[in-house]
């Protein structure tokens, strides 16, 4: 035993001070200066995923007579007003961008019971102006089908629709001459695309899914996706002046199905059936739809012939 131990603590001689460390202890968990720079960014919002209804109110709809159908279009539950889609509605999408493109789609959802989801192509524009598309002028963009008005065999049950905005990714320049002679036509509008246009031959057989895989190069992502429950009766078919049922399944078998005598965008009006520009604004003496407050902007047209007749009522 060490003689000093025994000694009254007063009396002991002071041992050397500890060392004590001034720097941190090292961190076990040092995170790099990517993660740390993650953690000063605003966390990423999620694009809708297919038939996911945003939760914010991105896409503006009014029906052909000038009603603001917003609300019934963003819900799943509420079903949307037969007249509303009796014509073709305007459509806007108040988060285009300028310097963008942008690709419309609307489809019938509906799924019966025990089965794969029937989808038939009801509208499609590819690169439409992302500028133009904020204030509803489609007139820019590229039509590869059409405006179909909703469709049902039995009017007593509402289908399900989803009506789609897709952000175009920008062209890129090839790097030689051997890439721009593989891409060709990839540089160019997508609505020009051959591997596009192949599927909108069918339309009561959509493949959503092949057509999404085949055009994932030219689709950055899912700006907007909305679904709503929508049906056409008889009186709805009466004020569209598109005749009785039986009338509009004898178009359907022959093949002209959206080509509507009295409608502005009838294929049957233009020449070579191809591709051609979106529904455009030139009939200036037309009135389009109306946004709330009852000011026209003159670049909402509907393609329909406006107000009065779309009023109508079934007689009781």
């Amino acid at each position: 035993m060490h003689l000093e131990s025994t000694l009254p603590l007063k009396d002991r001689r002071p041992g050397p001070t500890p060392i004590v460390s001034t720097t941190p202890p090292e961190n076990t968990n040092r995170r790099s200066l990517k993660d740390l720079k993650a953690l000063n960014k605003p966390p990423k919002t999620r694009a809708p995923a297919l038939g996911e209804v945003g939760k914010r109110q991105t896409l503006n709809v009014f029906s052909a007579d000038g009603r603001d159908v917003s609300a019934e279009v963003g819900s799943e539950e509420a079903v949307v007003d037969e007249t509303a889609f009796v014509k073709q509605p305007a459509v806007i999408f108040t988060r285009g961008k300028k310097g963008m493109h942008y690709t419309l789609l609307l489809l019938d959802y509906h799924k019966d019971e025990g089965s794969a989801p029937h989808h038939r192509l009801h509208w499609l524009i590819t690169d439409i102006p992302g500028q133009h598309f904020a204030s509803g002028d489609l007139s820019r963009g590229i039509v590869l089908a059409d405006f179909e008005p909703p469709r049902v065999p039995d009017a007593q049950q509402p289908r399900l629709y989803v009506l789609m905005v897709f952000e175009q990714r920008p062209p890129t320049p090839p790097n030689t001459p051997e890439e721009e002679q593989a891409e060709g036509l990839h540089q160019g509008p997508l609505g020009r695309h051959p591997d596009l246009q192949q599927f909108v031959s069918d339309r009561d057989r959509f493949p959503l899914t092949s057509w999404l895989r085949s055009n994932s190069p030219k689709m950055a992502r899912i700006a907007a996706c909305q679904q709503f429950r929508a049906h056409l009766s008889e009186c709805s078919l009466n004020i569209a002046g598109l005749g009785s049922r039986d009338m509009l399944d004898q178009r359907e078998d022959q093949g002209v199905l959206g080509d509507v005598e009295d409608s502005d965008h009838s294929s049957d009006k233009r020449a070579g059936g191809g591709p051609r520009p979106g529904p455009g604004v030139q009939d200036k003496e037309r009135p389009g739809p109306r946004p709330p407050g009852g000011t026209n902007t003159g670049q909402l047209t509907a393609g329909a012939a406006g107000g009065p007749q779309a009023k109508q009522r079934c007689p009781v």
